[in-house]
């Protein structure tokens, strides 16, 4: 995570000349520390899903890790 967050800071501040731009009315800032947060976190707070539910959880093949 550490070199992708230099990476894209890295890109932006070649391109752009800095480390912010704005897009569609919001600054976005590149450069890190970023929210760490695992993939089920992240679907579960921007989609809603909970993949940790018996639900959802059924599916899951029998070589993923447990929870």
């Amino acid at each position: 995570m550490d070199e992708t967050e230099e990476m894209l800071t890295c890109v932006t501040e070649t391109v752009l000349g800095c480390s912010a731009f704005t897009y569609q009315g919001h600054v976005i800032r590149v450069e890190g520390p970023w929210k760490r947060i695992t993939l089920f976190e992240a679907i579960h707070q921007h989609a809603g899903i909970d993949l940790r539910s018996p639900r959802y959880r059924k599916g899951f093949h029998r070589s993923t890790p447990s929870l």
